[in-house]
């Protein structure tokens, strides 16, 4: 991404590719902030008398106030993007998750996490999205219905006759 000046219709491959350019456009943003700050203080020690170095520090802010408002917009779309693709995998996982024989209850059963694992799904998901059954911690689907959508394990119920 080259400055703020990144097209609104670029669609990223991945969530974590989109997240990764909404830290970019935040980072922009945060150096936008700070040289707005800066010209602020820069104000501050002018002779008002200097009307013409004023104005330039004036007009060099309105540009900065504008890269921020296209900056913003920039974040609102991917954002918004991003909240769809979540939307759609956990639609996607919560059916996979109703269908799948590895459900257990509410717990999936095909997969044990590690500590790091459940302590990352329990920071984004809450604490009731994991669930220690029988000395494993394991996910609780309808907590976490987006993984179900990704899971390379995925087996359905046979259906009964």
């Amino acid at each position: 991404m080259s400055g703020l000046q990144a097209p609104l219709d670029y669609m990223p491959w991945t969530p974590k590719e989109a997240i990764s350019e909404v830290r970019e456009v935040i980072k922009e943003l945060e150096d936008k902030v700070r040289l707005l700050h800066e010209n602020v203080e820069r104000l501050r020690t002018y002779d008002l008398r200097d009307v013409y170095s004023m104005r330039e520090i004036i007009n060099s802010m309105k540009q900065d106030l504008n890269d921020l408002r296209k900056a913003i917009a920039t974040l609102e779309d991917r954002i918004g993007r991003v909240e769809s693709l979540l939307s759609l995998g956990t639609s996607v996982g919560m059916w996979k998750s109703s269908t799948c024989s590895y459900k257990v209850g509410d717990v999936c059963t095909a997969w044990k996490l590690d500590e790091a694992s459940a302590e990352r799904i329990v920071n984004v998901f809450g604490p009731d999205a994991v669930k220690e059954v029988d000395g494993a911690k394991r996910v609780v689907v309808s907590k976490v219905p987006l993984l179900c959508a990704f899971c390379p394990l995925y087996k359905p119920t046979k259906p009964t006759a």
